[in-house]
């Protein structure tokens, strides 16, 4: 009971931070789509969605190869090892960042596009700061002291948007000043980064061991394709209805794709954040069983979470983006029932992508994701310039139930589902008990919206509980989470 009292503490804190990052950055989307025209909130959207290639490239897979190699050994061998990644890391971003802001002038330059060099170059500064930063998140997590690390990581890629919020109600807000808020704010976390190092008495003067920096970066830089993969399919549709369409095509798109990519987050973040470096310990301590429970927990707890938070979406759809944006991006949720099963295929790619990570098999990962992001691009070049939007959230849907399809046929190898543990028909006849008289309450004002989604909410978890969906340690867990005893 100690162990799952443990890991139902962590998880209930990381859901703290979690539900504080969730409303900021919810309430940062519905200012910008309120405050921004929808021009800007596409350019806007490409930009942001470019900090997430960015970091993926410039880490090269780092912060991967040191939870995966770190978990569980001894704390002088992890420390001399962290040192390595860390400088080797630092050298990298530093040398990126500067060719691509000089590549990013003349390719600006030569498409007529100076005029948002500014905010690009933010972009690119931004990214090299937090490639750092998440190295240090990265060695924090692999010591499984997973809050601090969610704390670190929600102060590089959130928080930043509690100024920018502040501004924009003063009616200061502009792509140039959302970006530079975000880089000094950037700047500041990474200050407070190098303090936490030195009370670590950290060297800063590393000379570095290159026979193990090629062996760190022949398990990372695959792991990029993942990071990669995931741009090309939040960005690569959005390019394209820019160039086919118009910015305000991006702005519609990204609006419904960005409240799904809450769903995705908030059911999948925080399980697997606390999960994983456990499993890791477990598996690298030839604990297997051990192992394969946890990541069939992971799947069932996602699962519990996404399934019933997408139907209710759907079902409240017009009420939600009212509550969150006015009337005005209404007409988005024409692609809704196409893009509406994205984050639960998702979260499925997400858990075999740990499950496969743990058996080394980067190279697997690293073609399956490329596989993505061809079929990706084939489908958007087939289906934006005739349907437009439509077509950008088919292309996306099918990318991911194929990418899903893969990696469950592969993964399923090494890891063995327990469908009886999983309770699927549970979750589903729950998530339709829930759904039921959702459908016949139209809630007017902001607060019968959220009154309507607790009522949902609750029929869900005293559905699963008469169904018996819960064996009795994992409601201890739950009591743990809830109660955080």
């Amino acid at each position: 009971m100690d162990y799952y009292r443990k890991i139902g503490n962590q998880i209930s804190w990381v859901y703290v931070i979690k539900i504080a990052d969730f409303s900021i950055m919810l309430a940062l989307f519905a200012i910008l789509t309120r405050f921004l025209s929808k021009d800007d909130f596409g350019l806007y959207s490409l930009l942001n969605v470019s900090i997430l290639l960015l970091t993926g490239i410039l880490s090269l897979g780092l912060p991967d190869f040191i939870v995966r190699t770190f978990t569980g050994k001894k704390e002088d061998e992890k420390r001399q090892a962290f040192r390595q990644v860390f400088c080797l890391s630092c050298i990298i971003s530093l040398i990126s960042t500067i060719v691509l802001l000089f590549l990013t002038y003349f390719v600006l330059e030569a498409l007529k596009l100076s005029t948002i060099f500014l905010a690009t170059s933010l972009v690119i500064l931004c990214s090299g700061f937090i490639v750092i930063g998440s190295i240090v998140e990265a060695y924090i997590y692999s010591e499984k002291n997973t809050v601090k690390s969610k704390l670190l990581s929600v102060s590089l890629r959130s928080f930043w948007a509690l100024p920018v919020i502040i501004l924009a109600l003063s009616d200061a807000i502009g792509l140039n000043m959302i970006f530079a808020t975000r880089l000094i704010f950037t700047i500041l976390v990474l200050i407070c980064v190098f303090t936490y190092l030195r009370s670590m008495n950290f060297k800063f003067i590393q000379k570095i061991d290159w026979s193990y920096a090629k062996k760190a970066l022949l398990f990372g830089i695959p792991l990029a394709t993942l990071v990669v993969s995931q741009w090309a399919i939040t960005a690569t549709d959005r390019y394209m209805l820019g160039w086919f369409h118009s910015a305000a095509s991006v702005g519609n798109y990204s609006f419904v794709y960005t409240l799904l990519d809450f769903i995705f987050v908030f059911s999948t973040s925080a399980i697997s954040l606390v999960l994983y470096p456990y499993i890791v310990e477990e598996y690298n301590h030839g604990k297997k069983e051990r192992s394969n429970f946890l990541m069939n927990s992971m799947l069932k707890y996602i699962l519990i979470l996404a399934v019933p938070a997408l139907a209710g979406f759907y079902i409240l759809s017009k009420e939600i983006t009212t509550m969150v944006s006015g009337q005005g991006y209404l007409p988005a949720l024409v692609i809704l029932p196409y893009l509406i099963i994205f984050p639960l295929l998702k979260s499925i790619t997400t858990v075999f992508t740990y499950a496969l990570t743990l058996k080394n098999m980067t190279k697997i990962i690293a073609f399956l994701y490329g596989g993505g992001i061809v079929l990706n691009i084939i489908l958007n070049m087939l289906l934006i310039p005739a349907y437009g939007i439509t077509g950008a959230g088919i292309a996306t849907t099918v990318t991911y139930i194929a990418m899903a399809a893969f990696f469950m046929q592969i993964g399923s190898r090494h890891v063995a589902l327990d469908y009886a543990y999983l309770g699927i028909g549970k979750i589903l006849l729950s998530t339709a008990i829930m759904a039921l008289p959702l459908l016949f309450i139209h809630p007017y004002n902001v607060f019968s919206k959220i009154a309507t989604i607790i009522l949902g909410a609750a029929v869900y978890v005293a559905c699963l509980l008469l169904l018996k969906a819960f064996r009795e340690d994992e409601i201890t867990l739950i009591k743990n989470l809830v109660l955080r005893k």
